[in-house]
């Protein structure tokens, strides 16, 4: 009777196990499912991603030409022009790969697990963030070429200003110089 029992308390034990076993071996595969479905939405955003860093990247390499060009403002001018093409390039790419995110993030229902939603969401949700920093970036970058027309007429603005002044300067020092000696002399009459 014992060994009764004893197997009708273990035939009780694999009753209760096997449904919690086969509900564990179940969520495992649903999360591995999960996971294959996840690798293959990040390779095809990573690639995006990439792409649109890239770009925004050598916006602002494009940029620093404009610095580097100095006076020589043709090479400036021109420099501007690359900047606010390259900028403009690198948003389309920004805004393509945050519309395959969103795209990717549609699909989160074809998750079977919490787990695997969870983690999608985190990883297309840094990816957005990233390219949202990126795109604010590109902001100043597209108007390249209205500021350096406004910084090249400030130069001339302050050229011309420069050439009306340098005459009156000069007439200064002369007055100066010739009201140095009666200053002198008015000195020395009034201590007198």
């Amino acid at each position: 009777r014992t060994a009764q029992t004893t197997m009708a308390t273990e035939a009780t034990k694999l009753k209760v196990a096997l449904p919690k076993a086969l509900q564990m071996e179940k969520q495992r595969e649903s999360e591995s499912r999960d996971e294959d479905l996840l690798k293959g939405m990040m390779t095809a955003v990573t690639e995006k991603f990439n792409a649109a860093e890239d770009l925004v990247e050598k916006a602002q390499i494009t940029s620093a030409m404009i610095e580097h060009a100095g006076d020589d403002m043709e090479e400036a001018q021109k420099a501007a022009e690359q900047t606010e093409a390259s900028a403009k390039q690198a948003q389309a790419s920004v805004k393509e790969a945050l519309a395959a995110i969103g795209v990717k993030m549609a699909l989160f229902k074809n998750f079977e697990s919490d787990a695997g939603r969870l983690k999608a969401t985190d990883s297309l949700g840094s990816l957005r963030e990233k390219l949202r920093v990126a795109n604010q970036k590109l902001i100043p970058l597209l108007a390249s070429q209205q500021t350096y027309k406004q910084k090249a007429e400030a130069k001339k603005l302050e050229d011309e200003i420069s050439s009306l002044l340098n005459p009156a300067e000069v007439e200064v020092d002369k007055a100066e110089e010739v009201a140095e000696p009666l200053l002198a002399y008015a000195k020395v009459a009034i201590e007198a």
